[in-house]
């Protein structure tokens, strides 16, 4: 019996669930880990050459829920927090 192809389409809709279901990066982590070796071993998941971007607004990561805000500050509001927090 054949199997089905697992496509980029299933990892992220399997990685939105995830997300969604777990809050533990390593419990993701575990999760994710076999679903992206079953999807590397699809030799046409990856195209041979990768067209440029359309021009617009920029596209979400894969793994960003559609509604969810993006970080647009390079990191600094996230750096800004770390020292705000008590030290040990």
């Amino acid at each position: 019996m054949a199997t089905a192809t697992y496509t980029l389409g299933n990892f992220i809709a399997d990685l939105d669930r995830i997300t969604r279901d777990e809050t533990s990066p390593h419990v993701i982590t575990e999760r994710v880990a076999p679903l992206l070796a079953k999807l590397v071993k699809n030799p046409g998941v990856v195209p041979g050459r990768i067209p440029p971007a359309p021009p617009g607004p920029a596209a979400r990561p894969l793994h960003a829920p559609p509604r969810a805000p993006l970080q647009r500050d390079g990191g600094r509001l996230g750096a800004a927090r770390d020292r705000t927090r008590a030290q040990p």
